[in-house]
């Protein structure tokens, strides 16, 4: 199977068979979607960045002694060579976004290339207004811990703008994977990085910070306005569900409970009813923040390890599912397990009548509250203190003990 393509849902209207199908779909589709693991990885950003100017403040031998080390390092290379090495990364890295709009225009994805592009601008002014701001008052201090000692007033800023727009054009446009265009990224970054430390025009901290604030800066951005959904449709699944041996006649969409991204009541061909739990990759770190402040707030004894990946979350569901199943526990069955594309994966459990623990506990009758009796009337509840009465039938009366001399 494979997944839909880039960009909002396609698919038939809500409620109405899909086209040479005869399939039946209610369902509604989000055209944008926040992802969990863009806040997280936003988050450890700034943490980074926090990180980083805390040692320069506070830890300059230290900081000093690792620019130091590193410019030597850069060094070793020979001055032809690094100077060749500096052209080329710098050329690659103007050209880079070029190429990568080329690549978008050719997937059809304009508006997230123009996302990409406005966000990148953003970066480059936010840079420019920090480079500006940290020239004065309290936050020189900060300037000449990043910067490199003895730089003029004239330059630019210990912060590379365009470095920083790069870094924020490339989270939007979201190079995931293994890709050889998130290699080449990171392999003309590295060849700058080194070049710029070779010739002292920069420092390790004012580059670690640059990237991480560009970084910080596209994530904040993707989660914020959300991004094109590019979930498996309802047909896409019910395609799966057919390839397995479960054709599926209607599928509606339920509202969401539990740690998975959707949920759909399916009919299929056959009669049968099926709960169908998709488990969406873009969902993958929902509720990551919770579990590690439950990993630091209980002991080892309480705690457990949830899975974080989305593989590991979906097979220890299925596998608990199979040992109830084995164990003769009377729960509903997993009668099927697939993958749609990469993005997605379903389980389909039988869908039984009845009533749940929780419709159970809300039940007055089975709370003990006095409820009518066929009559319309209440029945008081006993009194406990009646219970220690004989029963009328048995007051008054001794039952004597056997005799054992009768069991001869």
């Amino acid at each position: 199977m494979t997944s839909s393509p880039p960009g909002p849902d396609q698919g038939s209207p809500t409620g109405t068979p899909a086209p040479g199908s005869g399939l039946i779909v209610e369902d509604q589709r989000a055209r944008r979607i926040r992802r969990p693991i863009d806040l997280l990885r936003c988050l450890l950003a700034v943490l980074g960045i926090a990180v980083a100017a805390a040692i320069g403040l506070l830890a300059g031998a230290t900081a000093t002694g690792v620019q130091i080390d590193a410019v030597g390092a850069s060094r070793r290379l020979p001055h032809p060579v690094l100077a060749l090495l500096g052209v080329a990364a710098t050329l690659a890295l103007l050209l880079w976004p070029a190429a990568i709009a080329i690549r978008q225009l050719t997937r059809r994805q304009p508006r997230r290339l123009g996302e990409a592009a406005l966000t990148g601008a953003a970066a480059i002014a936010l840079v420019a207004l920090a480079n500006t701001a940290m020239r004065h008052g309290a936050a020189a201090h900060f300037y000449h811990a990043i910067a490199v000692p003895g730089s003029g007033s004239g330059a630019t800023g210990p912060l590379d703008g365009y470095l920083a727009g790069l870094a924020a054009y490339a989270t939007i446009i979201g190079l995931t994977g293994p890709s050889p265009w998130r290699t080449g990224l990171w392999l003309t970054v590295g060849v700058y990085v080194l070049t710029s430390l070779g010739t002292a025009s920069t420092t390790v901290l004012s580059l670690l910070i640059t990237l991480l604030f560009g970084r910080a800066i596209g994530l904040g951005v993707r989660y914020a306005a959300g991004e094109w959904s590019q979930r498996p449709t309802a047909e896409a699944m019910a395609a799966g569900l057919g390839s397995a041996g479960h054709p599926v006649a209607v599928m509606r969409r339920v509202p969401q409970e539990g740690i998975e991204s959707r949920r759909y009541a399916a009919t299929a061909r056959s009669g049968d009813r099926l709960d169908v739990r998709v488990y969406d990759r873009d969902q993958e770190a929902a509720g990551a923040l919770y579990r590690i402040y439950r990993w630091l707030r209980l002991q080892g004894q309480v705690r457990h390890g949830t899975p974080l990946t989305l593989g590991r979350a979906v097979e220890r569901r299925a596998l608990l599912s199979y040992a109830v199943d084995e164990a003769g526990v009377r729960t509903p069955r997993l009668v099927a397990l697939i993958s749609v594309g990469s993005d997605a994966t379903v389980l389909a459990y039988q869908q039984y009548n009845g009533t749940t623990l929780a419709e159970l506990a809300a039940d007055p009758a089975s709370n003990g509250e006095e409820g009518p009796d066929p009559a319309g009337t209440t029945q008081p509840h006993p009194d406990p203190a009646d219970a220690t009465q004989p029963h009328p039938d048995l007051a008054g009366a001794t039952q004597p003990h056997p005799d054992p001399a009768d069991a001869t």
